[in-house]
């Protein structure tokens, strides 16, 4: 049996859904770039 919910409630979960993968999907994008960014100095530094 579905869930009691009207068409409104189902469109809000979707779009909350939506955003909230969003979010996730660009933090995990800045991170991967921050790490990348501060890793190459150091990956090119020479030593001594």
């Amino acid at each position: 049996m579905p869930w009691p919910m009207g068409k409104r409630a189902k469109d809000t979960m979707n779009t909350t859904g939506a955003a909230i993968a969003s979010a996730v999907v660009f933090v995990w994008l800045g991170m991967v770039l921050a790490i990348s960014f501060l890793e190459a100095p150091l990956s090119s530094a020479r030593p001594g």
